[in-house]
């Protein structure tokens, strides 16, 4: 580069010495060669060069000054070019991403604990079966299967598969809940006054059937629970109906003596 800017700076004199006739008797020497560095080296009195050795002077400095340019440029397109390549910093060490395991267990603790949450605001009584319905995401088809496990599916397509799940059994076996009954749930049944007021009936609720429909394009898992009413009347122990009605809100068990007892 030093020597390019000696070049610069002595232009002028070079195309003055090219304009200017060499004088009689002057000795003409040649052009000094590259130097070690393999930078061209301008000689010290240009007076003393022939028009044809300046002329051949400007020529190497050009050429010089092109083939430095072309390597600047190289030089800065080089590293993008690498970088947009790799995408990764040179100083990143690239770390190898394992998608999140799918947790059966969590997945259908969420769905008891949603799907109870509304079971409790649908209203009940002895012939009314409201359904709820909760919506899942799903990560992917192998993991629905294994959601649902041994269960057997209704139908396979290549839009849907489906799941029919019959009666509390089975709906509480699939999603392992420890407790046998939903409550309290709302009651919109009839009931007996007593002094002219209506009594508040604590209700009990269990699951009636699950209908199970997946999505394969969307990997949404649509879980239509329907539930009925299971029982009435809050005895001590609170985790049990004192009257049980069967699927079809007939009485099958209770003391209505013992429940009378409390209102006389």
């Amino acid at each position: 580069m030093s020597a390019i800017n000696e070049a610069n700076l002595k232009m002028p004199a070079v195309a003055e010495a090219i304009s200017k006739p060499a004088e009689a008797g002057t000795k003409r020497k040649a052009v000094t060669p590259p130097n070690k560095s393999g930078m061209i080296e301008i000689p010290a009195d240009l007076n003393a060069l022939s028009k044809e050795q300046l002329i051949a002077l400007v020529n190497e400095l050009v050429n010089e000054r092109s083939t430095m340019n072309r390597g600047l440029k190289k030089a800065r397109t080089a590293a993008p070019a690498s970088a947009a390549k790799s995408n990764v910093l040179p100083f990143a060490s690239p770390v190898a991403s394992s998608a999140p395991k799918f947790d059966v267990v969590a997945v259908k603790k969420r769905i008891s604990k949603n799907s109870a949450s509304l079971i409790k605001k649908a209203a009940h009584n002895r012939a009314k079966k409201p359904f709820t319905e909760i919506v899942e995401c799903v990560p992917s088809e192998a993991a629905v299967m294994t959601l649902f496990d041994s269960i057997p599916t209704v139908s396979n397509s290549a839009r849907m598969i489906k799941w029919k799940l019959n009666g509390n059994e089975e709906v509480m076996n699939w999603l392992g809940n420890p407790f046998e009954y939903i409550h309290p749930v709302k009651f919109d049944g009839k009931t007996m006054s007593l002094g002219g007021t209506r009594p508040k009936i604590y209700a009990f609720a269990n699951y009636d059937s699950l209908e199970a429909k997946f999505e394969k394009k969307t990997n949404t898992l649509n879980l239509k629970f329907r539930s009925r009413l299971a029982g009435t009347g809050k005895n001590d122990g609170g985790d049990k109906p004192m009257f049980l009605y069967d699927k079809n809100g007939k009485q099958i068990m209770g003391d209505m003596d013992a429940f009378l007892s409390r209102y006389m």
